[in-house]
């Protein structure tokens, strides 16, 4: 079923991900592999489909319009959310996607600096925007269309009084430089 796709799917994305550094440790990036293009270049073969790690995130993972799978989804850099110690299930999905994205747009993620009325954001709002789209929500005041989206996302994942404060608006936008240095050894 559906759970048990997204599961297995989010699963290969990060084991793969992580045998890749392994295998070619030392590495200081990712992107060192195949001059940056290792998501679209190798092909792994994933319960009887071989794909690259991009069709598996913007084929498979994104078929199932669930923006939370751009949170559990770990590159190997610094910059992606942090990658869970506890593999996927059909049992555990719904509370880990629900877990890594409030920990992930409370920490990382998502820096609200209300003394300079800024909204520090991760680049994955900008790479993903139309991912994480809210057709029928209010208007943002001062925010920009693309950006309206996320920063509902955003808000149904940050405590109060950070969620009213994203959805208030009025305040500049901003997208942190990724850092794609290896997350860990």
């Amino acid at each position: 079923d559906r759970a048990e796709q997204m599961a297995l799917w989010i699963n290969a994305y990060n084991a793969i991900t992580v045998d890749l550094v392994a295998k070619h440790w030392p590495l200081s990036s990712i992107r060192q592999l195949d001059d940056g293009k290792v998501w679209s270049t190798r092909r792994f073969k994933v319960a009887g489909h071989t794909l690259t790690l991009d069709q598996i995130e913007k084929q498979r993972l994104a078929a199932m319009k669930d923006p939370r799978v751009h949170v559990v989804l770990n590159c190997a850099s610094l910059g992606c959310p942090p990658l869970s110690g506890t593999a996927m299930t059909k049992a555990n999905l719904e509370q880990q996607l629900s877990q890594s994205t409030r920990a992930w747009v409370s920490g990382s993620g998502v820096s609200i600096k209300p003394d300079t009325q800024q909204v520090l954001l991760s680049e994955i709002f900008d790479w993903y925007a139309q991912d994480f789209s809210a057709p029928s929500s209010p208007i943002i005041p001062g925010v920009e269309a693309r950006l309206q989206g996320p920063l509902h996302f955003i808000a149904q994942h940050l405590e109060e009084p950070h969620a009213s404060l994203i959805l208030a608006g009025g305040y500049q936008t901003q997208f942190t430089q990724f850092d794609w240095k290896v997350n860990a050894p």
